[in-house]
């Protein structure tokens, strides 16, 4: 998963902006209208390595208000990318996911709470599980637009890389170990991690 985000990452960052006669297909396909598309004809085409330096270049030509009904589509048109890459990063990512994280939690879940508490914990995770997915899908859009697509990916590749790193060591393996072994694992480990009192 962690490679399959900074390899999304790394795809936009080196991804450049710029309008070309095939944007301007792309934006008439859009529905964007004619009049606009004919001033961004006319303004100078220059390069840009991320889509908020060529958004900001074309909201200050052409007038912020103007464009956004049509911010999408700009971006979209403006966009030179490896696109196979992103592609097959994606699908790698999904891939990850569905073998790793997805499942698993819910299986690991199961089994590091003790029997008595195990019932009330799951339905706290799973509440957490759910509140913490809708908060990304929610402030998506916001990191777009100020990380850019790269920041936004890095971010979330970084994160990956570092659910790795505190999987590899704190989470203990619990093929072919009983709940009650596993509560007994898992009771050491805290007992390592708290003080004592004094």
């Amino acid at each position: 998963m962690a490679v399959s985000l900074l390899t999304c990452s790394w795809a936009f960052h080196a991804s450049s902006y710029q309008l070309t006669e095939e944007s301007f297909a792309v934006l008439q396909d859009n529905k964007v209208p004619g009049e606009l598309i004919n001033d961004l004809k006319n303004s100078e085409k220059i390069t840009f390595s991320t889509d908020k330096e060529f958004m900001a270049d074309l909201e200050k030509k052409l007038g912020a208000e103007r464009l956004k009904p049509h911010r999408d589509a700009l971006v979209k048109a403006g966009l030179n990318i490896r696109a196979s890459l992103v592609l097959f990063a994606i699908i790698g990512f999904v891939a990850s996911f569905a073998i790793s994280l997805g499942p698993v939690m819910w299986v690991l879940l199961s089994e590091i709470f003790p029997n008595q508490y195990r019932g009330m914990a799951m339905s706290v995770a799973g509440f957490w599980n759910s509140a913490i997915s809708a908060s990304v899908t929610f402030i998506f859009p916001w990191e777009l637009s100020h990380f850019g697509t790269a920041g936004t990916f890095l971010g979330y590749g970084l994160m990956a890389a570092a659910a790795l790193i505190f999987v590899l060591l704190f989470i203990p393996e619990t093929k072919g170990k009983t709940l009650e072994e596993l509560e007994g694992i898992l009771m050491r480990k805290g007992n390592k991690l708290v003080p004592p009192a004094h």
